[in-house]
């Protein structure tokens, strides 16, 4: 084998590696596609995940299942975001999408079908996740948006929370914003409620 041929094994071998994993989805933002039916059939796409899991294992691998939290839907392209969770080793992505302050200022949003279009993108590699409990639907409405996802969450069968800011340092973003995270916990028992901040 001469120097050339190494060369484009090497450069070929992460597409090599992505194509035994499955097929690539289209190139689309997952903004833009259709969500995933509910309620989520989740017994569907369990051996598939089993499936990724085991292949990456096959390479010798640890398989990675990242949590993606603040995730911004209109920004991610699938097809690229797939092809490099396959060249790194990671078998399965959990989105946990964010309400942007526009969005929320505007509309009161309090719940993100995100994670219901990046399974309706790719099942194979996806988690159906619900929307991240971060600034600004969960700081400012706390109350209201725990209730949504509730309803949400037990209504259309997502099988995980998404990252829930309840005690967390501040970012460097909320720093310079001075925006002090405080949630209000409130247990089964009465007087119970615990502020954290």
């Amino acid at each position: 084998m001469n120097a050339q041929s190494a060369i484009i094994i090497i450069c070929l071998f992460p597409f090599i590696c992505a194509a035994k994993y499955g097929p690539l989805p289209e190139s689309v933002r997952i903004a833009t596609y259709e969500k995933a039916r509910v309620p989520l059939d989740l017994v569907k796409p369990k051996p598939a995940w089993k499936r990724r899991i085991g292949a990456i294992k096959k390479k010798g691998l640890i398989p990675i299942i990242d949590f993606e939290s603040s995730v911004t839907a209109g920004k991610v392209n699938t097809s690229e975001y797939c092809r490099q969770m396959d060249e790194n080793g990671i078998a399965l992505t959990a989105f946990s999408p964010q309400i942007g302050t526009m969005t929320y200022r505007q509309h009161g949003t309090l719940w993100h079908e995100g994670a219901r279009r990046a399974v309706g993108v790719d099942p194979t590699r996806c988690i159906p996740t619900c929307t991240a409990g971060i600034y600004p639907a969960f700081t400012q409405a706390p109350e209201p948006f725990v209730a949504a996802t509730i309803a949400a969450v037990e209504e259309d069968n997502y099988p995980m929370m998404g990252e829930f800011h309840i005690r967390h340092d501040m970012s460097p973003r909320q720093y310079k914003r001075g925006d002090a995270v405080s949630t209000r916990l409130v247990g089964p028992e009465p007087n119970t409620t615990r502020e954290w901040r």
